[in-house]
């Protein structure tokens, strides 16, 4: 009992210093902690973050929407506590806007960019529906956005990060009729020829060939690239 008293208090005391109103460096030194246990894969991280009706998990949250310049830290943790649990990733979606300022990070192409993109990522392999209607609720060419930022060349691992959320979505099937008839798929097809994001492409494109097998490849067949 006194272990557990303990660990109680310590836990407590955490969750007090993710605030803005703490001190910058005690926050941020509490924040580095956080991170490093969010990782952990033995199952204790999303324990942490669901524990005492999600009192880490709010926390963690609520310092993601109100203070930015703690936003790369705050998306780094989420997206290591939503890694293996969907529990954690629908606290995230129902009771928070992280996903919504992942989103907005990676539209902007902020210095956070690839941290939320990671989110977008764990967030929509898990509910990739709930990920689509979330996103078209928050902006209505969404889809559109990600497969720009999918097809932009970029020096890092960004537009991969992004094209996985796109292979997340395009499980979808209101998802792979935007993807063909909003004209979306020619930027998707050119992708097939650069190395890095080719398998990516493919596994889109895969999903999309379920939709309507004969609908799509006639589509598929009027991209210049195939007729080389």
């Amino acid at each position: 009992m006194g272990v557990s008293g303990d660990e109680s208090k310590a836990k407590s005391e955490l969750i007090g210093f993710l605030t803005p109103t703490t001190r910058l460096d005690v926050r941020r030194a509490a924040l580095d902690y956080v991170i490093a246990v969010s990782g952990a894969l033995d199952g204790s991280a999303s324990r942490l973050f669901l524990e005492d009706y999600c009192a880490m998990g709010e926390a963690v949250c609520r310092l993601c929407e109100n203070t930015l310049a703690d936003r790369s830290h705050t998306l780094s943790a989420l997206t290591n506590f939503s890694s293996g649990s969907a529990e954690v990733a629908n606290y995230i979606l129902a009771q928070s806007k992280c996903a919504q300022l992942a989103f907005d990070a990676c539209r902007s192409r902020a210095p956070y960019a690839n941290f939320g993109a990671r989110l977008l990522a764990n967030l929509s392999r898990h509910f990739p529906d709930r990920v689509g209607d979330l996103l078209a609720a928050h902006e209505t060419k969404a889809l559109s956005v990600l497969v720009e930022l999918f097809s932009t060349p970029t020096e890092d691992s960004f537009s991969s990060l992004i094209g996985y959320t796109i292979v997340n979505l395009s499980t979808l099937s209101s998802v792979r009729h935007t993807l063909v008839n909003d004209k979306l798929l020619a930027s998707i097809c050119s992708l097939i020829s650069v190395e890095e994001k080719k398998e990516i492409a493919a596994d889109i494109l895969r999903n999309l060939a379920f939709e309507d097998c004969e609908f799509f490849v006639k589509r598929f067949a009027v991209h210049s690239w195939l007729r080389r």
